[in-house]
């Protein structure tokens, strides 16, 4: 189908998606290389494995935390500009980024005083020594919590003005920066090495995004100003996507606790989730930062025949594209793995275990794209609490299934059981949309018809 014979809403979806595909792919590419060297560098060993197991901490509390209350932002701000103008929706971002990077902070000495206790449990599995390398590594990568949050707050009110581009590129700092010490004839560098170097390239970023913000007119952030202005509703409905990213970052730390009773099972894991997260990455977020802003403004404007047809639309896309896409990876996943990571330390039977595990996790690509679609069009129709409902079945599903999976396959189950939760996800979520906008479409009256692009 030629490019002209989409709707202009489709056309304007693809662009601005190609355009932050595009950019992203550096950031991917540099992150794709940072997981390359390393597994030359240190192969799937106890380093790898205590920094893995330091890491998802501040990335599941930047997940509960900066990124809930980021996605429940833009809308927030969209509608907040459509109803009372550029000014009043720029005192709320200003407002709502002070909060938000407060509280980062909070979060960020909450690890530091958790982290020990946080660390034996999900890291259930590891020796004692193994467990002081992890904290070791946690107290340098705690601070991301903060720096990363600031960076998802800020890149949020960024997209939400259109500009989508230059943020993407951001993320490149921090595996550029690890890339090099471990390229270059540095001695002595170890896992505690790239933890330091991460933590100054998220500092880094973090500083970057708010300049940004600001350059394209967003004010400083501040915790000052009018109150009300939006703040409670924002924050009410964070209180339901928070709740969500509870359960959802609960999966892989959920997969981390049964990986850690395998011999280097976290880093097998994580190896095997490496290609599938870098695609999903190009795929999945370009599409997700793109089509939020798109359709709060399409809800705002209560136009819900569009988003009605735009579900359609996408969902049959998304199936078009990616299921073939899927079955070859599947197939070439042996060479993929031996390609990218059999150098150095990685051995032949390393590659062999991650194979098994990429094949499991490549089954969720078409599910999980779908559900990037359909839970940021829930967010933008202000169904959070229906969203948080569904991660916790989400949750039961990946708990039950996992537990299964792991005693029957080893770590391959773990990740066979992460796609089983994004299947059920996908279907969940197609229900929910389909009565929703289905009641809506019928409900808007003739004076206010749908607009048609």
């Amino acid at each position: 189908m030629r490019f002209s014979k989409f709707s202009p809403d489709t056309r304007r979806v693809i662009r601005n998606g190609i355009a932050v595909g595009g950019v992203s792919i550096l950031p991917r590419v540099a992150q794709a290389v940072q997981s390359i060297v390393i597994a030359a560098r240190f192969g799937a060993g106890d380093q790898v494995d205590a920094y893995l197991a330091a890491l998802i901490l501040p990335q599941t509390l930047l997940i509960i935390g900066a990124q809930s209350f980021a996605t429940a932002l833009v809308p927030a701000y969209l509608q907040r500009r459509t109803t009372d103008g550029e000014a009043a929706a720029t005192e709320l971002a200003a407002r709502a980024f002070g909060f938000g990077i407060a509280g980062m902070a909070i979060a960020t000495l909450g690890l530091w005083i958790l982290g020990q206790p946080l660390i034996s449990l999900t890291a259930h599995g590891f020796a004692d020594a193994k467990r002081d390398t992890t904290w070791v590594y946690l107290l340098w990568l705690a601070p991301l919590v903060f720096c990363q949050g600031a960076v998802a707050i800020g890149t949020a009110l960024i997209n939400a003005r259109d500009r989508f581009a230059w943020a993407a590129l951001v993320p490149t700092v921090t595996p550029m920066l690890v890339i090099a010490i471990l390229v270059l004839p540095f001695a002595g560098i170890d896992m505690r090495a790239v933890s330091i170097v991460t933590f100054v390239g998220a500092l880094i970023e973090g500083a970057i995004v708010v300049l940004m913000a600001r350059h394209i007119g967003l004010p400083w952030p501040r915790m000052t100003g009018k109150k009300g202005g939006g703040l409670g509703r924002l924050f009410g409905q964070n209180l339901f996507l928070a709740g969500s990213f509870i359960f959802n970052s609960g999966n892989p730390i959920i997969g981390q606790f049964f990986a850690s009773h395998a011999p280097s099972g976290i880093a097998i894991m994580n190896y095997g989730s490496k290609v599938v997260v870098a695609l999903l990455a190009l795929a999945a977020l370009p599409l997700a930062t793109v089509v939020l802003p798109y359709f709060s403004a399409q809800t705002a404007q209560k136009d819900f025949v569009r988003l009605q047809r735009n579900l359609r639309h996408w969902g049959l896309v998304i199936v078009a594209v990616t299921v073939p896409a899927t079955i070859v990876l599947i197939a070439a996943s042996h060479p993929i793995v031996r390609i990218l990571f059999e150098h150095g330390q990685f051995t032949a039977q390393d590659t062999d275990a991650v194979v098994d595990v990429q094949r499991a996790y490549l089954i969720q690509i078409p599910a999980y794209i779908f559900g990037t679609l359909g839970g940021r069009m829930m967010v933008a129709l202000g169904l959070a609490r229906q969203v948080f409902w569904v991660t916790i079945v989400n949750f039961v599903v990946n708990v039950g299934f996992g537990y299964i999976l792991f005693q029957a396959m080893g770590v391959p189950g773990i990740a066979l059981a992460t796609s089983l939760m994004f299947i059920v996800q996908a279907i969940l979520f197609l229900r929910i949309l389909a009565v929703h906008l289905g009641e809506k479409a019928i409900s808007v009256p003739d004076s206010e018809p749908a607009r048609h692009g």
